[in-house]
Formats: structure tokens, sequence, C-alpha cells
């Protein structure tokens, strides 16, 4: 009587752990869904909030078009650099070709203080300014339009 209750205590045992682990994947499960929602929807708003400029400067390839990327790339600093991580997640050619737009931005003015009329045309004419910013936009233009 003694070895079948002990069984049925083993048995109990494995029974609930089993039950354990299962509740652990699932949780497991809804967090990387949920962060994976979370990660778009933050790419979503970088993107939003950056396309309007990059859009202009492709279409008017401008001094004035340029300075306006600059101060939206200012203003949204803490996106960009904040969210850098989870942009090479949800769209790494974008990531890559953001990153390599500010690297000229950082070398024309510095990314977070306002770009006179010299910096803008300095900006504009260095030659790989206009295709990085072409294929930017193609990019998130696609990004977003896959992701509405």
């Amino acid at each position: 009587m003694a070895i079948i209750l002990g069984a049925i205590g083993t048995l109990g045992t494995a029974v609930t752990t089993i039950l354990n682990v299962q509740q652990l994947v699932d949780r497991v499960r809804e967090k990387s869904e949920a962060t994976s929602t979370e990660r778009v929807q933050k790419t979503k708003d970088l993107f939003e909030s950056i396309i309007g400029p990059i859009s202009l400067l492709d279409d008017k390839f401008t001094p004035v078009a340029a300075i306006e990327l600059g101060k939206t790339l200012r203003e949204n600093k803490d996106k960009i650099l904040g969210y850098h991580h989870i942009v090479r997640k949800t769209d790494p050619e974008a990531g890559q070709l953001l990153k390599r737009l500010l690297a000229i931005v950082r070398k024309t003015r510095g990314l977070f203080r306002t770009m006179n009329l010299d910096e803008a045309g300095e900006f504009i004419h260095d030659k790989r300014t206009k295709p990085l910013v072409s294929a930017l936009r193609e990019n998130i233009d696609l990004w977003l339009a896959d992701n509405s």
C-alpha cells in the first residue's frame, strides 16, 4: 500500500512539474509576441516621425530641406538613439542606412545642433547623401506599408 501511495505521489509531482513547465513556456511565448509587437510599434513611431523630412529632402534636394531634416533628427534624438537596437531587429537595412546618414550629419555639424545654411550645403554636396536619403526613404516607405 505504501508503495502504491508513493508511486501516486511521485506521479502527482511529475504531472505538476509538467504543468508548471507548460505554463512557463506559454508565458515566454506571450512575452516574446508582446515584445515583437512593441518593437514593431516603436519602429513605426520612429519611422513616422522622420519620413516627412527624409521625403522632402529626397524630392527637393536643397539646403533648406537638409536643415529641416537636421531639425527633425535633433527633435527625435531620444527615439533615434533609444530605438536603434530595435530597428536593427525590425528592419536591419533601414537601421544601417539611418546609421550611415547620421554619420554624415555628425561629420557636417553634429547630430544635435542646428545646421546652418553653409553646413546644410556641405551636407547635400557630400556624394553619399542623395543615394542614401533615396534608399532610406524607399526602405522606410516599404516597411511602413508592410506594417500599417
